[in-house]
């Protein structure tokens, strides 16, 4: 079963550009891993220092494993300095209707 990912990311005040180029570059890994069937960021209307990363995986174990192979790059590391607090994910399986994305 498919599953959406939502992780939510704060900058610290005032690096929310900063933040939102390096996430932006980040997805077009991210799209080419195994399972992903789609991922885009948002920016927080309310919050100019909050990014919204939305994915789509065919599984959530394809998403773990790509959140292994982020860990074993470093990636987390390399924006903790900008972030104001822990990054906050969840995951959400469709209750009913149709999911955004064909499939």
């Amino acid at each position: 079963m498919s599953v959406l990912v939502i992780l939510e990311v704060t900058a610290q005040e005032g690096r929310g550009p900063e933040l939102r180029e390096i996430v932006v570059a980040m997805l077009a890994a991210t799209r080419e891993r195994a399972g992903c069937r789609g991922a885009g960021a948002y920016l927080d209307a309310e919050r100019p220092d909050t990014v919204v990363v939305v994915e789509e995986w065919a599984a959530r174990a394809d998403h773990e494993a790509y959140v292994a192979w982020r860990a074993e790059q470093g990636d987390p590391e390399g924006i903790g300095a900008l972030l104001a607090g822990a990054p906050a994910t969840r995951y959400l399986e469709l209750a009913g209707g149709a999911p955004l994305t064909a499939a």
